[in-house]
């Protein structure tokens, strides 16, 4: 047993190193669980033996060990997530009037409403780089962005895009977006209009992108809608496992 015991780590090794590489579970559990079987002469004894081995990985130095561990990644996507958001803000002057704190606060909750924290990140980088959207748009812009994309395949970048064109010049580019989605009341385009020409710009580009961006989350969620149950359940299996190879990455 004890000269068995001494090849268990090497087999721990093999498993682990099929498992990352993709190999199916089933052929590492006939191959590696073959061989520890007969290593130690059945499948009772293999069993016993393991649970003795895993039982002396735990204690409390590997626990220690994976709490420093859990702390050193969690301290690590901190630091990634600022430094993601610190270059947009330097490089536009800060135009958004934001901060670094401010940023991850609105991704996390962008991400308790659609998405994941990296698409919101993302989201919010680009819009804060742009220097088109104030701060206090950039959740809901970022929000209805991913919405639209989750729904539509619409790309993120070119939503944003289009709440760019609207910060620039939000009577054009408001009628022609009207032309393509038809979102737009007469009396909202009008109220647009007439705050551009009283020369307060912001206040239009601020009310033309809140419209689009209403908008957009509106046409998502009735795309949403019309999915049958298995599509519905596809997305949500989608945006999990999303969830979990973001988390896999940052390690």
């Amino acid at each position: 047993t004890a000269a068995a015991l001494r090849g268990v780590p090497a087999q721990f090794t093999d498993i682990a190193v099929g498992l990352q590489g993709g190999q199916n579970p089933l052929n590492v559990l006939l191959q590696q669980g073959g061989q520890l079987k007969d290593m130690f002469g059945g499948i009772g004894p293999a069993a016993r033996a393991l649970g003795g081995y895993v039982a002396g990985l735990v204690n409390p130095f590997t626990l220690a060990a994976a709490a420093v561990g859990a702390l050193a990644f969690a301290y690590k996507q901190g630091s990634d997530e600022a430094t993601a958001f610190t270059k947009p803000i330097i490089l536009s002057g800060n135009a958004a009037g934001t901060t670094s704190d401010n940023l991850a606060g609105i991704a996390a909750s962008i991400d308790d409403t659609v998405g994941t924290t990296k698409q919101a990140a993302a989201a919010l980088a680009e819009m804060v780089t742009s220097g088109k959207i104030a701060e206090d748009q950039l959740q809901n812009l970022a929000t209805a962005a991913i919405a639209f994309e989750d729904a539509t395949g619409q790309a993120v970048s070119k939503t944003i895009e289009e709440f760019n064109k609207l910060g620039d010049d939000p009577v054009k580019a408001s009628a022609k977006l009207n032309e393509q989605y038809g979102y737009l009341t007469a009396a909202v385009f009008e109220q647009i209009q007439a705050l551009e020409e009283q020369g307060r710009t912001d206040e239009a580009a601020a009310l033309a992108q809140e419209t689009y961006a209403r908008a957009l989350n509106d046409r998502a969620d009735e795309i949403k809608q019309s999915l049958g149950t298995l599509e519905t359940a596809w997305a949500a299996v989608g945006d999990a496992a999303a969830e979990a190879w973001d988390a896999a990455l940052a390690v």
